[in-house]
């Protein structure tokens, strides 16, 4: 067995920060949030194997699943996510936003996937296969850099707990 858990954390983020910042594209940022990590998925079902290599090189290595994956390698997470993006025709925002959630993306929606990710690996929610947690001072910096002041982060963070709890208590 995988020990691998993708909780709600991104795409709840990705749409709350969206929504907040009454963007008309928050209905992407929820799809980006869900998907922005599903060629892990695809892994996890086509090459558990391959899967297991990243985990455990990233593991050995305490560097990003990213990281692993280059250093191996391997196809990325995000070129799987984006082929599977573009045979289920997803808009591209949020193809985009699977090609550019480690970084280089020039687009607000990309900074706010790119950020959701590392907020989730900052907090430790979940576990993603990196064994590299960013400084929490990173998460910040990010959020600034896509126009989200202090304050707005942390009402962004006080409603992402409530939705949070919402989901767990739904899903237990």
């Amino acid at each position: 067995m995988v020990p691998f858990a993708m909780p709600n954390t991104s795409l709840l983020l990705c749409e709350i920060t969206a929504r907040s910042m009454q963007l008309k594209t928050a209905p992407d940022a929820f799809v980006s949030g869900l998907m922005h990590d599903m060629g892990k998925l695809i892994l996890l079902e086509m090459a558990p194997d391959q899967l297991i290599k990243i985990i455990k090189h990233a593991e050995d290595k305490h560097i990003s699943f990213h990281q692993a994956e280059t250093e191996l390698g391997l196809p990325s997470h995000q070129h799987l996510g984006i082929e599977l993006g573009k045979h289920w025709r997803l808009p591209n925002a949020v193809i985009e936003a699977i090609q550019y959630h480690h970084g280089d993306g020039t687009k607000t929606e990309h900074k706010i996937t790119e950020w959701a990710n590392v907020y989730a690996h900052t907090q430790k929610i979940g576990f993603s296969g990196s064994y590299e947690v960013p400084e929490p001072e990173v998460e910040g910096t990010m959020a600034k850099a896509f126009g989200l002041s202090d304050k707005a982060r942390k009402q962004i963070e006080s409603l992402f707990q409530k939705e949070f709890e919402k989901a767990g208590a739904i899903l237990s």
